[in-house]
């Protein structure tokens, strides 16, 4: 995360505690590869089924919250109860200075708020069973006696599970299409990269994970087994982005924006290029492990195709043709570009327009 240069000393001051309190909440562990994957699938929905009024705007919204406060509860969760591990082997914590008892009350509060939004749609289809069970695998993941996180596949199969396909029924659920093919087809592929999310997540966390001795699927398989599993992973993370849009466009192929059809295609094949210069680069330079979720900074094609495509770009799209449709969904956009703004530097915004010229002409001409 890049720093903000603020003139004003009472200014930077708000802005240092924002951002250690963004910092404490993991926020973007999950704001991005999270919640705008969320924010996409509701677009999506709502484009799909025509909700094009005040009152999907409120269940948007409503949502939104909801699936936050859950996010921020496992974060927590898991801070909490590696509270004296972290202590004794130097980890940042976000209850280090606070007590085991004062942050088990934020917990509380933070499970309060999330149960209040959630039950909004406690009528739908299914939700009440999906709320009890990721609160359930949220708290046990690192909560004994389970601990789930140290139960090696089981613990990475849990993380994964809790954080992408059942928030992803939940929003099935909660815009009434629980059970439908294309819900079928969102968890599949959301299963794949958010797999792809977590074992980097792991992988990069393997050293300090072997430090303190806590037993992860990553600490378990070692380095060498961690790259080559990592690597197999973000191969099929391209394949389940391109396996959601065609979805998407199989779906929302006679939906009338300005009187265009099959307004999934440009992204479509935008994001195939890109995979096709993402791989042949890989190939033909016989690139090194690539880590494009877990190292700061990184803008290269690599970034533009794992992350800023699928969790920004695309979105953002969606929420324009949904803006095309109907006037009142601005807020929406404000709203999910609040969250990208908060998350990715705005510097230079023309970067990735520059690196996927370079390296498109680069891989035409066989260099």
């Amino acid at each position: 995360m890049e720093k903000i240069s603020i003139g004003n000393r009472g200014g930077g001051k708000v802005i240092y505690k924002l951002e250690k309190i963004k910092q404490s909440l993991r926020w973007n562990n999950w704001v991005q590869g999270k919640i705008t994957l969320f924010c996409m699938t509701m677009f999506y929905l709502i484009l799909k089924q025509s909700l094009y009024s005040t009152h999907a705007i409120k269940q948007f919204i409503i949502f939104l919250l909801f699936i936050c406060l859950v996010s921020i509860y496992g974060y927590l969760c898991n801070d909490l109860f590696d509270l004296e591990t972290d202590r004794r082997h130097g980890k940042k914590n976000a209850f280090e200075n606070t007590g085991r008892l004062r942050g088990g009350l934020i917990v509380f509060l933070i499970f309060s708020c999330g149960i209040l939004f959630g039950s909004y749609f406690l009528s739908k289809d299914y939700f009440p069973y999906l709320l009890i069970v990721i609160y359930f695998l949220a708290t046990f993941y690192s909560a004994p006696p389970i601990r789930f996180k140290e139960r090696g596949l089981a613990g990475l199969f849990i993380a994964f599970l809790t954080q992408y396909p059942i928030p992803i029924m939940m929003i099935f659920s909660s815009f009434d299409s629980f059970g439908t093919i294309d819900m079928w087809g969102f968890v599949l592929f959301t299963a794949v990269s958010g797999s792809s999310i977590e074992i980097g997540h792991q992988r990069s966390d393997l050293k300090r994970d072997i430090t303190t001795n806590t037993r992860t699927f990553a600490v378990r398989q070692g380095h060498n087994k961690m790259d080559k599993i990592y690597r197999m992973f973000l191969f099929f993370n391209m394949i389940s982005v391109c396996g959601i849009m065609v979805i998407m466009h199989l779906e929302l192929r006679l939906v009338t924006i300005y009187s265009q059809i099959n307004v999934m295609l440009p992204p479509l094949l935008v994001y195939i290029i890109l995979a096709l210069v993402v791989t042949k680069k890989t190939i033909n330079e016989k690139t090194h492990l690539v880590d494009p979720y877990h190292v700061e900074g990184r803008k290269d094609i690599f970034n533009i195709t794992y992350t800023l495509f699928p969790n920004c770009l695309l979105p953002f799209y969606l929420s324009c043709l949904t803006f095309a449709n109907y006037y009142m969904s601005f807020v929406l956009i404000v709203i999910f570009l609040l969250f990208i703004v908060s998350s990715v530097s705005m510097v230079n915004i023309l970067w990735p327009l520059k690196i996927v010229y370079y390296e498109t002409r680069k891989s035409i001409r066989g260099r």
